[in-house]
């Protein structure tokens, strides 16, 4: 196959993670693929709507979860992958608090924070499928769909 199967969500991480600079990311369709957009503005919403008094990282790994792959008719495959992102938003002055924002309703339950002088750590489990070309093919990496659940929100020690 084009990549190996057990690579594909390392592959996609880093190129959530660091867009065209990624060397994974002409490998990947960018054509159609919804949840990359999707990511990209929502990172870009959540900067612009940030307070000076805060700063906001976001991080993309591959899972421990199990990679299941699916031969397919064209010596190709379909993929089912796992990854986790995180959110972590800290104030950068002592005397600033920091809290989920609004409409971060799932956030606030899940911390039980409406504000922290320490900072909040958001953690996210994505599932995603891809169908992956054969070898020396000149099709690239298709992703296929995908879900998206905050699984954890946490203060800061």
């Amino acid at each position: 196959m084009l990549l190996p199967p057990d690579q594909v969500a390392a592959a996609y991480a880093d190129i959530l993670s660091n867009g065209e600079a990624s060397p994974s990311f002409a490998l990947f369709d960018a054509t159609g693929d919804s949840f990359r957009t999707q990511i990209d503005a929502n990172k870009a919403d959540k900067k612009a709507k940030l307070p000076t008094t805060a700063s906001i990282e976001f991080g993309a790994k591959a899972s421990t979860g199990p990679t299941i792959a699916l031969a397919t008719n064209d010596s190709g495959s379909i993929v089912a992958v796992s990854l986790e992102e995180t959110e972590t938003v800290k104030p950068v002055d002592a005397a600033a608090t920091v809290s989920p924002g609004e409409g971060a309703v799932a956030s606030k339950a899940l911390s039980g924070l409406t504000a922290t002088a320490k900072g909040f750590k958001n953690n996210y489990a994505d599932q995603l499928l891809f169908h992956v070309p054969a070898a020396g093919s000149s099709d690239k990496i298709v992703l296929l769909g995908f879900a998206q659940g905050l699984i954890s929100s946490t203060e800061l020690p």
